[in-house]
């Protein structure tokens, strides 16, 4: 099993399709959104184009997000479909995130209060006030 597939590198592929050749026996939990590794070489396309290095796997996505309130999931989800434009090609043409549509498990059962909130001030003290007028009754 290797936790965080989507920062491996190539050479850590190389070894895990060696130590997998005979059985074909690995499990592998990434996160292409967590990608935050390139600094030391990694590659979130090991995890994008895991089907292909490993042949015969299955791919289980998971959509559910059990932790995070229904507008945190949300805000994120729409973040990272227009601010931070992950799943438009590179300049090769190869796609740095999974297609998704995450969702918040059973919306309904959160209560209904800001969960996300945007404060922007003149500086920092400004900030400050403004964050405190925001959310302290």
């Amino acid at each position: 099993m290797v936790a965080e597939f989507q920062d491996t590198s190539r050479i850590q592929l190389r070894i895990l399709g060696r130590q997998t050749e005979t059985r074909g026996n690995i499990l592998v939990v990434g996160d292409d959104d967590q990608y935050i590794y390139r600094f030391r070489g990694t590659s979130v396309a090991n995890l994008l184009q895991f089907p292909r290095h490993f042949r015969g796997s299955h791919v289980v996505k998971l959509a559910t997000n059990y932790r995070s309130h229904k507008d945190i999931v949300a805000t994120y989800s729409a973040w990272m479909e227009t601010a931070a434009d992950w799943s438009h090609p590179d300049r090769v043409g190869r796609t740095c995130r999974f297609e998704k549509d995450l969702a918040a498990h059973a919306p309904e059962t959160h209560p209904d209060y800001p969960a996300v909130i945007a404060v922007q001030g003149a500086n920092p003290r400004d900030e400050g006030r403004r964050l405190r007028d925001c959310c302290v009754s």
